[in-house]
C-alpha cells in the first residue's frame, strides 16, 4: 500500500514580546521641538565623555555614574530592529508596527529585537554633571519654577530597553489611572557585567519624590496644547 506524502505546515512565529505595549502620549510630535538625543558613553564611544555619562546633545556630561536625574517621560514609541554588529556598516532596518516587525523577520537574517524612543523631561542639576551655568543656559532653555529643564531623546534597544522601556510600561501597565507625567523617574546609568564584558546602559527606576504641578501644567502645553 502505498503511503501517503505528508505535508509540513510552517506557521510564522509572531515577533517575540509578551506585551505590544501602547504608544505613550503619541500625539506628541518632537519634530515641533529642539529635542536633543541623550547618550550614555561607552569605552568605544565616538562622543566625547568618560563611560557612563549621560551626555546631552554630544556636549555636555549631564550626569556621571551614580548620580540620579530626577526626570518625568513625556512620550513613549516603541519599535522594532534589526540587531546587527556594531562594528559593521550596514545599516538596521527597523519596523514600527508588529505586521512590519514580523514581515522584517522574514526578510532578515539578523534577529530582530524591540526598541524604543523615550521623550523626557530633564531638569539642570548643578552637582550631577559637569556642565557650567553657561552651557547650562544654552542646554536647558525652560524655566519651569527655579529649575531649568530640556527636552531630551534616549533611544534604547536590547538590555537598555529592558532598563529603561520594561521598567516604565510594567508600572504603568499595572497602574492604567496615572498618568505618564504625573510619575517622577529616577535616570541614571548602571554598569553591567557579562563574563569579561562589561559596559553601561540607562536606567530608569521610580522615585518617590512627588511631581511638581508647575512641570504638569508646562507639559501640558507642550504635550497636549492645553493651558492647564
Amino acid at each position: 500500500m502505498k503511503k501517503e506524502t505528508e505535508t509540513e505546515v510552517v506557521i510564522v512565529a509572531p515577533i517575540e514580546n509578551v506585551i505590544v505595549a501602547p504608544n505613550y502620549n503619541s500625539g506628541f510630535n518632537s519634530e515641533d521641538f529642539h529635542v536633543p538625543r541623550l547618550n550614555c558613553i561607552q569605552k568605544m564611544s565616538e562622543i566625547e565623555g568618560s563611560p557612563g555619562d549621560l551626555v546631552l546633545d554630544r556636549r555636555a556630561a549631564i550626569a556621571k555614574p551614580g548620580k540620579k536625574l530626577p526626570v518625568t517621560v513625556v512620550s513613549i514609541t516603541k519599535s522594532w530592529t534589526e540587531k546587527v554588529p556594531f562594528e559593521g556598516e550596514y545599516k538596521a532596518k527597523f519596523a514600527r508596527t508588529p505586521e512590519e516587525a514580523a514581515e522584517l523577520k522574514l526578510e532578515s537574517s539578523y534577529p530582530i529585537i524591540p526598541r524604543a524612543d523615550i521623550i523626557l523631561l530633564v531638569p539642570y542639576d548643578p552637582t550631577a554633571g559637569s556642565v557650567d551655568e553657561e552651557e547650562a543656559a544654552e542646554l536647558f532653555p525652560f524655566l519651569v519654577g527655579e529649575t531649568a529643564y530640556q527636552l531630551a531623546q534616549l533611544t534604547v534597544q536590547s538590555f537598555a530597553f529592558d532598563h529603561t522601556f520594561k521598567i516604565v510600561n510594567s508600572f504603568h501597565t499595572g497602574n492604567p489611572n496615572l498618568s505618564l507625567t504625573g510619575q517622577v523617574w529616577n535616570l541614571s546609568s548602571l554598569l553591567l557585567e557579562r563574563g569579561r564584558y562589561s559596559w553601561y546602559v540607562p536606567v530608569l527606576g521610580r522615585s518617590v519624590q512627588k511631581q511638581d504641578p508647575e512641570v504638569v501644567a508646562f507639559l501640558n502645553r507642550m504635550v497636549n496644547g492645553q493651558s492647564k
